[in-house]
């Protein structure tokens, strides 16, 4: 298979973008409090993922795009049964040059599939994009790195809570 030009995957990379939004932030649950303040757990995509490499690529992409992130899948042969249609993916058929990955705006997220050498080169270009370091996956099954968390706690002892149980009485 042929690398994949520079104006291939940016256009893939555009179309990905303009298509689907990452989930947005969803209450997980809602956790109990003895002092009165109220505490929320939520959770939400990532944001856009990338994922290239050989057939076991497939079920990357899927874990990523089933966690609500936007995911770009490059790998030598794209398949032609349907994988779900109402997941975030779209699949380019060749294979990634990783210096590409240094100027895709709003990476948020890469997993590969394929040998040490390409993994230690796409290592290599995301260690020299600007800004925020960006997860790379080798395998299947870490789904936790797709979300994001988040924990917010109002104390609401001041506005009318149970000040009696921070006095101790």
């Amino acid at each position: 298979m042929d690398l994949l030009t520079e104006e291939q995957v940016q256009s893939a990379w555009q179309t990905l973008r303009s298509q689907f939004k990452p989930r947005g932030r969803e209450l997980l649950t809602q956790c109990p409090s003895v002092t009165g303040e109220d505490n929320q757990l939520f959770t939400s995509a990532r944001g856009y993922w990338l994922v290239a490499g050989d057939e076991q690529a497939w079920q990357q992409a899927i874990e990523s795009a089933s966690a609500g992130n936007p995911t770009l899948l490059l790998t030598k042969k794209c398949p032609t049964h349907d994988l779900g249609t109402d997941l975030p993916l779209i699949c380019l058929a060749g294979d990634l040059d990783p210096l590409l990955l240094i100027e895709l705006e709003q990476l948020a997220g890469v997993s590969v599939s394929a040998d040490e050498t390409f993994c230690r080169e796409v290592r290599l270009a995301l260690s020299q994009r600007e800004g925020a370091i960006i997860p790379l996956l080798k395998s299947t099954g870490e789904s936790v790195y797709h979300s994001k968390e988040q924990h917010i706690c109002e104390d609401t002892t001041a506005s009318g809570g149970n000040a009696a149980l921070l006095m101790g009485q």
